[in-house]
């Protein structure tokens, strides 16, 4: 039976231009505690070089297609603004793709959550105040 609860974990440290020293560490210690059998969760992990903006998108996007009722999405590492948005930046990071936009997220959480399922987001990064999901009163999201 699948897990009615699941959890994306991404943390990146090894950014070329500004490397970080403890997002892949708190991203292990997150993934871990949630992998504890008394809380149910399936959870993914993307570290470093596994946390590209495409493979973060595609692993957002299997997150929320899944048959759970509570999701995490957690990330540590940059977070950075541009003329264009706010975005979690990914390790292939680049001016002309910054990363995982908020409006991204935001839209394809309130596309694909549903009525049913409970999503909680944990940014832990600069920026992360940014991010506001609180407008749609049918469906569930924490940040």
């Amino acid at each position: 039976m699948a897990s009615s609860r699941r959890a994306l974990v991404v943390g990146v440290n090894d950014y070329p231009q500004d490397p970080l020293a403890f997002c892949v560490r708190d991203a292990e210690e997150i993934a871990a505690a949630l992998s504890m059998p008394e809380y149910l969760f399936e959870v993914q992990t993307l570290l470093n070089q596994d946390a590209t903006r495409r493979q973060a998108k595609a692993a957002i996007e299997d997150l929320l297609k899944q048959d759970a009722e509570f999701i995490i999405f957690y990330f540590s590492g940059h977070g950075r603004t541009t003329d264009s948005g706010v975005y979690l930046s990914t390790v292939d990071a680049d001016p002309l793709e910054p990363g995982i936009g908020l409006d991204y997220l935001r839209r394809v959480i309130l596309a694909r959550a549903g009525r049913n399922k409970r999503v909680v987001i944990i940014l832990d990064c600069c920026h992360a105040g940014a991010a506001t999901l609180r407008d749609s009163a049918e469906i569930a999201i924490n940040i």
